[in-house]
């Protein structure tokens, strides 16, 4: 049985979350549609380049044009840009 302390705990953080969770929406309200695109656009670049890392660190014998071969592959892109 959880003990009156950490009830209170859980209690608290439970609330902060709430907090956070409203601040969050209330910020997501304000941004511009086209800032989101932008934040939107950054997330997926950091993706990019950890997936590249990944691979990397995977095949550390590979190439950089092998590795971007496989990093095209994992994208679904085979061709060229």
């Amino acid at each position: 049985m959880d003990s009156p302390v950490r009830a209170s705990l859980a209690d608290a953080t439970l609330e902060s979350m709430d907090a956070l969770e409203r601040d969050d929406l209330e910020v997501a309200r304000r941004t511009s549609p086209e800032e989101r695109a932008r934040q939107l656009m950054a997330v997926i670049r950091v993706g990019f380049r950890v997936k590249r890392s990944a691979l990397r660190a995977r095949y550390p014998s590979e190439s950089e044009e092998e590795i971007e071969a496989r990093f095209r592959r994992w994208l679904g892109r085979d061709d060229e840009l």
